[in-house]
């Protein structure tokens, strides 16, 4: 499996479910969409190293990122919004989880204490292009 999409998926959703992790190592692209009662991503999430695109959006409760982030080295899209403790943990340079992250190509990162979808962009990474990553467009990987 290359491709996970989790959206309104609610009921007892407050972790991700531990047969993700049997399939962590083949993941490409994980989206997780409107997961109002996901609070943390697991540490096993560090363990796809194939990962090439997370996109988290409207997951108010999520305040937890994986310590070794650093280590996806494929990453190279990270979008976070609706997200509010979880976005101001992420803002370039001030949040304590901004080292974990600064290595990816295109960070995106919403506005702190703003539920609603509201993309402010990695400093210095300019908008994407035809064929790029927008906010709800992905690339087929």
């Amino acid at each position: 499996m290359t491709f996970l999409h989790l959206e309104n998926v609610n009921r007892c959703l407050w972790n991700l479910p531990l047969w993700i992790k049997e399939a962590a190592e083949t993941f490409q692209t994980l989206i997780l969409i409107n997961l109002y009662e996901l609070r943390k991503i697991p540490e096993f999430l560090t363990r796809m190293t194939r990962l090439k695109m997370l996109h988290i959006a409207v997951c108010p409760l999520l305040d937890y990122l994986p310590s070794g982030m650093q280590h996806l080295t494929a990453l190279d899209v990270f979008t976070i919004d609706g997200c509010p403790d979880l976005c101001r943990q992420c803002q370039p340079h001030s949040g304590g989880y901004w080292p974990m992250i600064s290595h990816i190509k295109r960070v995106s990162i919403g506005e702190p204490g703003v539920e609603e979808p509201s993309i402010r962009r990695k400093p210095g990474v300019e908008e994407p292009q035809e064929g790029g990553v927008s906010r709800f467009s992905f690339p087929d990987w």
